[in-house]
């Protein structure tokens, strides 16, 4: 039985319960008036049905009071059963009214897939689903699933698109979910509110390159696997894991789909660079990992001046059985990190039980193992806790992956915004990157949560104590707050370091988007002279990245209870 049958049922099964009680009492003060066993039945049906209640008494006997009660009890139930029966005849008309004038600051979400059926079911914000077109109309709390037929202004109208804060495009169709996303965007009531579009992908790749779309250049567009990757690593950065191992570097052995192994290393270069640890080494493992290595090729052409890579072949079939794989063969320094990357529900688990099993047998092997599990079931780590040894560490669950594009709850990415407008009102850029964060063009706002992300690896960089904080706040909803008194940089040699971090961190950003050293800036082909290391940049490209980390400085709270370096 669903959760809208059960909340269905519970009114009836009430009125229900109260007709029982006002038949037994009326039978009982019939009973104690001195009539007979059919003559008490039928008056206290006729007592309960609004009957005429003293017909066959010449007086007020001692059963009055029952009878009296059974009355008024009946006069309930009837009137409560029309009352149902008329809400049950109006009552897809009355969840329309609702959604139509009612609602204000929800969330409309367009598909019939797990992620759009999922989000929907997320307590945090009103939300309207419109799926199929022969789906009823239904409500599940805050929830209101309508049929949706295909065009963009009917259903707005009934879901009240001009008070809706954002919309999610999610369908089963990849170039489906685009068209229907550009309609949406295109939509008065979506302009006339400058709600957020959010467009969900199946492809990682595309959800990452979408804003190169003509027209798509506002949408926000993301994918599972880059969601899950983006909450792992903010909720246990890779270099946090490495340091607490004492290691040198971070190796982070990545097994499973190449999406998910794509995703999982692009957010480790962008949000774990630091100079405290050793340029970071990764071990791939999937099927057919010859076509996975010409792939990365292709999209990253300088990938190789990022990371240390070694790839290990699984067998085609059934990967998650880890044929030919042996974990004591792993070349390279000691695994910091391991990722379990397979999205295929029990195949998952119990392929990482087979994996922890043959871990168990390397004494030298203390790494933690993170798990693709998209369920809330499993118990997971505090955000930037020292995970033990072996430790399963839980990720990808739906609420994680909603968290983290930002839209629950009503507060939609404030540290990045945040961010922005600090670097609005301190670089004054001109053009497209002058814009506010609403008519920020995507890769722009791509580019501010990129930053956003890395402002734990500097923090870490300029020694403070991550953890204590991580662990008491959440990590999405602001920027990392310092302790009172506390400064970025103590001293030019500090600020020197952490500038050329944020260079570090701007090109790894900018290769990992394509870009490549070249004489010349050229944005067609994608070519920039900076791209190369901060000692080696001219003395205007170093102040700029100095100049960041003072803005830096300057817009991250002072809090009681912020970061502080150890005594």
């Amino acid at each position: 039985m669903d959760r809208q049958s059960v909340v269905g049922n519970g009114p009836l099964r009430l009125l229900a319960l109260i007709s029982v009680i006002a038949i037994l009492l009326g039978y009982y003060g019939w009973r104690l008036t001195g009539s007979t066993v059919t003559d008490a039945a039928y008056g206290a049906l006729k007592t309960v049905s609004m009957g005429s209640l003293y017909d066959h008494l010449d007086q007020r006997g001692e059963g009055n009071a029952y009878l009296e009660l059974s009355r008024w009890l009946g006069v309930i139930v009837e009137f409560s059963a029309i009352a149902f029966l008329f809400t049950s005849i109006f009552s897809e008309q009355w969840t329309l009214f609702k959604a139509r004038w009612l609602f204000r600051g929800h969330v409309i979400v367009i598909g019939e897939t797990d992620f759009a059926d999922r989000f929907g079911e997320m307590d945090d914000s009103a939300v309207i689903q419109l799926r199929n077109l022969v789906d009823p109309v239904e409500q599940v709390g805050r929830l209101i699933r309508m049929p949706f037929g295909g065009y963009v202004d009917e259903s707005f109208r009934a879901a009240a698109a001009h008070r809706a804060r954002a919309v999610v495009v999610a369908t089963s169709d990849d170039a489906r979910t685009i068209s229907l996303a550009l309609a949406a965007q295109r939509h008065p009531a979506i302009v006339s509110q400058s709600s957020q579009v959010l467009v969900r992908l199946h492809d990682y790749w595309l959800a990452q390159r979408l804003h190169n779309l003509p027209g798509a250049e506002l949408l926000q567009s993301v994918s599972e696997p880059a969601l899950a990757a983006r909450d792992a690593m903010r909720r246990h950065p890779a270099f946090l894991t490495a340091s607490n191992q004492g290691a040198e570097r971070i190796h982070a052995l990545l097994m499973g789909e190449p999406d998910w192994i794509e995703a999982i290393m692009a957010e480790l270069i962008l949000s774990a660079g630091t100079r405290r640890l050793a340029r970071p080494a990764i071990t791939i493992a999937c099927a057919r990992v010859a076509t996975f290595r010409e792939r990365l090729t292709e999209r990253y052409p300088e990938l190789d001046a990022e990371v240390d890579l070694a790839f290990i072949d699984l067998a085609d079939a059934n990967p998650w059985e880890l044929a030919h794989f042996h974990l004591a063969t792993v070349a390279g320094p000691p695994i910091t990190a391991a990722y379990f990357l397979f999205p295929d529900g029990a195949n998952a688990i119990s392929g990482y039980l087979a994996f922890l099993q043959q871990a168990r047998t390397i004494e030298a092997f203390v790494a933690p193992i993170f798990v693709l599990v998209d369920s809330a079931e499993f118990a997971t780590a505090q955000a930037g806790t020292r995970l033990n040894p072996l430790q399963a560490v839980p990720f990808g669950a739906h609420r994680q992956i909603v968290a983290a594009c930002g839209l629950l709850g009503g507060a939609t990415e404030l540290a990045e915004q945040a961010y922005h407008a600090a670097y609005l009102a301190f670089a004054k850029p001109a053009g497209d990157a002058a814009r506010s964060w609403v008519q920020l063009n995507e890769e722009y706002r791509s580019s501010n949560r990129r930053a956003v992300a890395h402002i734990l690896a500097k923090l870490f960089e300029a020694g403070f104590d991550l953890s204590p904080w991580m662990a008491r706040h959440d990590v999405w909803s602001s920027l990392p707050a310092l302790c009172k008194g506390e400064l970025l940089y103590r001293d030019p040699a500090e600020r020197e370091r952490l500038a050329a971090l944020e260079h570090q961190r701007w090109t790894s950003d900018r290769r990992l988007n394509g870009w490549r050293f070249g004489d010349v800036r050229d944005d067609v082909r994608k070519t920039h002279p900076d791209i190369r290391p901060f000692e080696e940049l001219p003395l205007a490209a170093q102040d700029y990245s100095r100049q960041f980390i003072d803005l830096l400085d300057a817009i991250l709270p002072r809090h009681v209870d912020g970061m502080r370096r150890p005594a």
